[in-house]
């Protein structure tokens, strides 16, 4: 069962980076992960980050895919704890990436829901989340 739902949640994330690579975005890493606590082992984790070719933008990209409204609309299922682990993460990967810190920066959420893929730039605000 795990491994079916990590599956579906990759080929979720292939189709949701298809379409950004078909508006001229560039991969520059998908699932980048970063240790919240070395205690813990909690990890924060970027499903996409996409670079716009054509200037110097980065989409940080939250991908939810549903095949059912079983546990509700795949657009709520983003939690504020969940946001604070990936707006970490994004901190992690643009000390990394000291190439980057230029950019404008944009956190997305794509969702696919029954093969309806929807795409909202600027879901999230990094001011709302710290």
């Amino acid at each position: 069962m795990q491994d079916t739902r990590r599956q579906f949640g990759y080929q979720a994330e292939d189709k949701i980076k298809q379409v950004y690579e078909n508006h001229d975005y560039e991969l520059i890493a998908q699932n980048f992960e970063y240790r919240l606590d070395h205690r813990s082992g909690r990890m924060g984790e970027i499903d996409l980050i996409m670079k716009k070719k054509s200037e110097n933008l980065i989409a940080f990209v939250e991908v939810k895919a549903r095949n059912n409204q079983k546990f509700g609309p795949a657009l709520e299922q983003v939690t504020q704890k969940q946001l604070r682990s990936i707006y970490f993460a994004i901190q992690k990967f643009l000390l990394k990436n000291k190439q980057f810190n230029t950019f404008k920066l944009r956190f997305d959420l794509a969702t696919i829901e029954n093969s309806k893929i929807n795409i909202y730039p600027n879901a999230y605000s990094f001011d709302s989340i710290s």
